[in-house]
């Protein structure tokens, strides 16, 4: 059954997905195709810390990812979307600034203990 269950969830929770519009430019299509493929394991890299450390912020996030980049962000995000994150409803202040804590959603547990 986990096997099966594997292959039911891995192609739409990892499946190569691009952020570019039928409109962009061909230029902006080719880098989409250019990134998508390291996308899916940034994807698995974030839900992983989720399941590992519990609810954060996307500051949490890019400090343990190691980098200050949006890219963990658009991954979170992305996670959001599929529903395997959500907004706890607590904030944070950091920086200065209150911040949104994003939680592990049930979904999001399993697909981390099948896929991560």
């Amino acid at each position: 059954m986990r096997a099966n269950r594997q292959a039911h969830l891995e192609p739409d929770l990892f499946a190569p997905h691009t952020r570019v519009r039928a409109a962009d430019p061909d230029t902006s299509h080719a880098a989409a195709h250019q990134v998508a493929p390291t996308m899916s394991e940034r994807r698995r890299i974030v839900l992983r810390h989720f399941a590992r450390h519990g609810s954060m912020t996307d500051l949490d996030l890019e400090s343990l990812c190691n980098e200050h980049r949006s890219t963990y962000r658009t991954r979170r995000s992305e996670l959001v979307e599929m529903g395997y994150v959500a907004d706890s409803g607590e904030r944070r202040m950091q920086q200065g600034s209150n911040r949104i804590v994003w939680t592990i959603t049930p979904d999001g547990i399993t697909a981390a203990k099948v896929l991560c």
